[in-house]
């Protein structure tokens, strides 16, 4: 309740805590907002945390060195690279 006067500046907040409801009395801007925070606190903490790891590779001083990182790469099937080396014959023979 006090949370509630003091962010919102509410002039009237009452507690029923037989009946668990909190009745508040001012505008309507500041209720929506008072009715999303109240959601906020009952929503479950994040059950998923992300580890991550974060690297800048700077290009001017890999070209400094004189090492240059391809950006294209060629992949091959090599089971139709061997049959088109083989001219069309068995890849048994």
């Amino acid at each position: 309740m006090n949370a509630l006067r003091t962010l919102f500046e509410f002039k009237f907040v009452s507690l029923n805590a037989a009946s668990s409801v909190i009745t508040l009395r001012g505008q309507q801007p500041a209720l929506e907002a008072a009715s999303e925070f109240l959601g906020q606190l009952n929503s479950p903490r994040p059950e998923v945390l992300l580890d991550m790891k974060v690297f800048q590779v700077s290009h001017t001083y890999a070209r400094s060195i004189g090492l240059h990182v391809p950006d294209v790469f060629n992949l091959f099937n090599i089971p139709v690279a061997a049959l088109t080396a083989l001219g069309g014959q068995s890849i048994q023979s």
